[in-house]
């Protein structure tokens, strides 16, 4: 079945020859997902460095569902990226998270977010996670 490509979708999404073509990385990334394949966490971090935004926002989307470590380490990451919409999209998923330790992380990257847009978003976690943390 699907499960022994694996390996071989995992390189699609970047591996030693670097970044995967983002349409290759993107279907390779969905196709993971779907199987719950073990290579889907060390694919992610791969997908979230990606150049291409459209190949990152898909990590997040399906980080976002993560709990966790891999989840959480993803969302950061992709809060990272060079394109503003990976950015936004990552604040909004790391909004709704519920780990105790991301308020720091939070309003670090808010206080290094020029994009208006983002920065909204990120305030919105940031006041979440300050809410959340008053109980």
């Amino acid at each position: 079945g699907l499960p022994e490509y694996a390996p071989e979708l995992l390189t699609l999404v970047g591996g030693e020859g670097g970044p995967g073509s983002a349409p290759a990385a993107w279907a390779a990334l969905r196709a993971l997902a779907e199987l719950g394949a073990t290579e889907l966490a060390r694919a992610l971090p791969l997908a979230a460095a990606h150049p291409e935004g459209e190949v990152a926002k898909e990590a997040a989307r399906i980080a976002a569902s993560l709990p966790g470590e891999v989840g959480k380490s993803v969302l950061l990451a992709c809060a990272r990226h060079t394109s503003w919409d990976v950015r936004r999209r990552a604040a909004i998923a790391l909004a709704n998270r519920a780990d105790a330790d991301l308020l720091g992380e939070l309003e670090s990257l808010l206080a290094q977010e020029s994009d208006p847009l983002v920065a909204e978003e990120l305030e919105r976690a940031v006041r979440s996670h300050e809410e959340r943390s008053k109980g």
